[in-house]
């Protein structure tokens, strides 16, 4: 790891932040270009997928580390160089998601197999942040700028709450919708909003943004459950929702949602499911949908051209692309798929209409400040659209 004097290391972050509106402008159409494909490799095992990406090119995921391995751990990779978070003592776990300054959350497991939410950096290691009261297993999804994070742990055997985490308050709950099912909490940007998902009175789960002290719910798209994925500074969420279907396969389309517009539709690549995954600067969305009745691709989703097949805009071949899990705001997109040796594997595509470096995150040791996250009480809990009959709960994440 190289060295900065202080000096260097705070420039190199207010050189960061002054570039941010640079690079929305000069991105643009986000598909009307080709992709480069990389390969990730993986940690001596067989399988590797990437789940986060920050605007440096740091990428976050999880491998298996031998070739007859099935449990995968948590990885980190930086200008080609694949590095384990590794785990408390267990079998292994994953790391989903990362911040400007390379700060990395996900979950490891410990000796007894208990699962636990972590914070990782090469500065000071893996960070345990444990699980909420009572539970024995807690993941974080997300963590922004401020080092503030979100997931979901248990409370009891089987009873799953969302949380928010940060270092003065520690592990603190998110409430339900109903004030005693089941919530999750998967995105948070530098505003302090959180985006997930909540059990309702009519025991189906929607979709919900939490936004100083009030929870709203963000409905669905006719069908009966919905779950919010990620949110960027905007205020823009992405996710996926149940769609109006006497189908007994419970279709379910992707979507994204602002206070603007409310919820909208985003379709799919010709099959019945799809999911949103992550939403860019710029509004870019990227995640994955069926072609066919279990036959998943990747997809890139902006307003222009609306929801295309990833796989069309390779400059090689070999490659199924499958999930696409991640955007930076230079438009490079991490996820996993089948590469040409047959093996799921990470990848990495970096588009080929504006060449963009890889390399380590901004060595800062400054955080932007942290904003007031206010829980809702009961009476802030708010519903945007009427309950529907209760239903199977859709593809978890």
């Amino acid at each position: 790891m190289r060295l900065f004097q202080k000096w260097q290391r705070v420039a190199a972050c207010l050189l960061a932040a002054g570039l941010l509106s640079a690079v929305f402008i000069r991105q643009g159409h986000a598909q009307g270009g080709t992709y480069e494909v990389v390969d990730l490799g993986s940690l001596g095992g067989l399988q590797s997928k990437a789940f986060g990406l920050n605007n440096s090119g740091r990428i976050v995921g999880d491998s298996t580390l031998s070739a007859g391995a099935s449990v995968a751990s948590p990885f980190t990779w930086t200008a080609g160089q694949l590095t384990s978070v590794g785990s408390f003592g267990g079998e292994g776990g994953a790391a989903f998601a990362l911040n400007q300054l390379g700060y990395s959350v996900g979950y490891a497991t410990t000796a007894t197999n208990r699962k636990h939410a972590f914070i990782w950096s090469d500065i000071f290691g893996k960070l345990d942040i444990g699980t909420l009261p009572g539970g024995s297993f807690a993941s974080a999804y997300d963590i922004n700028d401020a080092n503030q994070v979100v997931g979901q742990s248990e409370i009891g055997p089987l009873v799953d709450r969302g949380f928010v985490w940060q270092s003065s308050t520690g592990m603190q709950v998110i409430p339900s919708f109903d004030g005693t099912g089941a919530s999750g909490a998967n995105g948070i940007n530098n505003k302090g909003q959180i985006v997930g998902w909540s059990a309702t009175a009519s025991n189906a789960a929607h979709a919900f943004i939490l936004s100083g002290g009030v929870m709203t719910d963000l409905g669905t798209l006719g069908g009966s459950n919905s779950v919010a994925q990620k949110i960027n500074e905007a205020g823009e969420v992405v996710g996926y929702a149940g769609i109006a279907s006497n189908s007994a396969s419970q279709p379910y389309h992707a979507f994204r949602w602002s206070a603007s517009t409310g919820m909208a539709d985003l379709g799919t690549l010709g099959g019945s499911r799809s999911m949103a995954h992550d939403i860019n600067g710029i509004g870019v969305i990227i995640g994955t949908s069926e072609i066919a009745p279990g036959v998943w691709r990747a997809f890139i989703y902006d307003q222009y051209l609306g929801m295309q097949n990833l796989n069309n805009y390779l400059v090689t071949s070999g490659w199924t692309l499958q999930e696409a899990r991640s955007i930076n705001d230079k438009g490079q997109i991490v996820g996993f798929g089948i590469n040409p040796s047959g093996q799921t594997h990470a990848f990495l595509l970096i588009p080929q209409s504006d060449e963009v470096p890889g390399g380590e995150p901004p060595p800062c040791t400054v955080t932007p400040t942290a904003q007031p996250i206010l829980l809702p009480q009961p009476t802030a809990l708010q519903r945007v659209a009427p309950a529907r009959k209760p239903a199977a709960k859709v593809r978890g994440r």
